[in-house]
């Protein structure tokens, strides 16, 4: 197989052309070849390689430290935890009718579940002023709605129901 490889290079117009050599020409390019097979191949298989290895010691390295920050500041957190209760479902009422009163979103109920959240209603608004109370809440104040139950109104508005944690 290897020879009749030989033969069929030696027949076409390069290996005529490589025959036609001098044997210091033939070594240059052989040497050519040869480092430009392995340029081609550093640059296709090794280099990626070492690319991804660097992206994953960065990725670990930073995980590694949100973990040491988690460990340094988890008594903290947990003082902070048991410090709230009471005080947190108030704060997170007032939070809520606060953001509605500032977009001008009426709340038409908003009552406490035993899951911890809060059930609010809203009957009648307009649409992106609901969205813009729900972005406000998650972004400046991060709470969640965790379930959503949207209906049309009128042209632009909606009825709504909401569960807040």
């Amino acid at each position: 197989m290897i020879e009749a490889l030989r033969r069929e290079w030696a027949r076409s117009s390069t290996g005529r052309w490589f025959v036609r050599l001098t044997s210091r020409e033939q070594w240059l390019v052989r040497t050519f070849v040869a480092v430009a097979a392995f340029a081609l191949a550093y640059l296709l298989v090794i280099q990626p390689i070492v690319d991804y290895r660097h992206a994953q010691v960065e990725r670990w390295r930073s995980e590694a430290g949100g973990v040491a920050w988690i460990e340094a500041n988890r008594e903290q957190a947990a003082s902070l935890d048991a410090t709230t209760g009471a005080a947190d479902e108030s704060t997170r009422l007032s939070t809520i009718n606060a953001a509605a009163e500032a977009l001008d979103v009426p709340l038409r109920s908003i009552r406490p579940e035993a899951s911890g959240g809060f059930s609010v209603r809203i009957e009648g608004q307009e649409f992106n002023a609901v969205l813009a109370w729900i972005a406000i809440l998650n972004d400046r104040y991060g709470l969640q709605v965790a379930n959503a139950q949207i209906d049309f109104h009128s042209a632009g508005r909606v009825d709504a129901q909401f569960t807040v944690i």
